[in-house]
């Protein structure tokens, strides 16, 4: 236990260290350019165009992993489980007053 008075210094001497005003981890970075749309069309494109191809693949090749998830697939906690998110996430939006107007 330490000496009355020290508990104090102890929180303050904490806090001094974990104050984020301190100047520690704050780096002055050089002000990027923004891009144009033009710039911003094209790396949405291309993001969009990955993901497609990636979805592709994982559709084609879905089948060939059947058996690795033979055991969640029979296992009833997983239907259970599914069907609990699958009621909370409708419920949301069942109780939600901006979706039925």
């Amino acid at each position: 236990m330490l000496p009355r008075g020290w508990s104090r210094l102890a929180i303050v001497t904490i806090v001094r260290f974990l104050d984020p005003s301190a100047g520690w981890g704050q780096v002055q970075s050089s002000p990027s350019p923004s891009p144009t749309v033009r710039e911003s069309v094209v790396s949405d494109f291309k993001y969009l165009v990955n993901n497609l191809e990636a979805d592709g693949e994982d559709i084609v090749t879905a089948p060939l992993h059947l058996g690795e998830a033979g055991a969640m697939l029979t296992n009833p906690r997983f239907y259970w489980v599914l069907g609990a998110a699958g009621a909370a996430f409708g419920g949301s939006f069942a109780l939600d007053y901006t979706m039925r107007m």
